[in-house]
C-alpha cells in the first residue's frame, strides 16, 4: 500500500514517462539486490523497496497509457497492451523456473534487470511527454 499511496503525488508532480524510467530503474536495481542478498535484513529491505517501485511503476504506467493513445483508439489499445502484458505473465513464469532451476535466483532477477532496461529505453526513446499537455495534443 505504500508504494500505491506513494504514487499519487509523485504521478501528478512528475513527468510520467520519466518517472516509469524510474521506478523500473528501481525495481531493476533493487530487484538484482534482492536476488543477490544473503542477509535477512537485506532480503526483507530490497524486497520491500522493489515492492514499493513495482506499484509505483504500475500505477505511473496505467495512467500513462490512458494519456498515449487517441481517443478513438484508447479502451481498444489499451486492452490489447494488457492483454499482451498478461499472456506473457503465463509464459514468463515457465521460462523463469527453467533459469531458476539451471541458474540460480540472481539470474532470474538479473534478467529481469536486464528487461527493465530494455523497457526504459523503449519508453525514453518511443514515449512522448505527457505532463501538462491536453489529450489531444499527446
Amino acid at each position: 500500500p505504500l508504494g500505491s499511496a506513494l504514487s499519487i503525488p509523485l504521478i501528478e508532480r512528475f513527468e510520467r514517462r520519466t518517472l516509469i524510467i524510474v521506478a523500473a530503474l528501481g525495481q531493476a536495481f533493487f530487484g538484482l539486490l534482492f536476488g543477490f542478498a544473503d542477509a535477512a535484513w537485506l532480503i526483507v529491505g530490497s524486497g520491500f523497496l522493489l515492492t514499493v517501485c513495482s506499484n509505483v511503476f504500475s500505477n505511473a504506467f496505467h495512467v500513462y497509457q490512458a494519456e498515449i493513445f487517441p481517443t478513438n483508439l484508447r479502451s481498444s489499445a489499451i486492452g490489447i497492451a494488457y492483454s499482451l502484458s498478461r499472456l506473457v505473465s503465463v509464459i514468463l513464469p515457465f521460462i523463469a523456473l527453467s533459469v531458476l532451476d539451471d541458474l540460480g535466483a540472481a539470474a532470474v532477477f538479473a534478467g529481469s534487470a536486464a528487461l527493465m532496461v530494455l523497457l526504459c529505453l523503449n519508453v525514453g526513446l518511443l514515449g512522448p511527454k505527457t505532463k501538462g499537455l491536453a489529450l489531444d495534443a499527446i
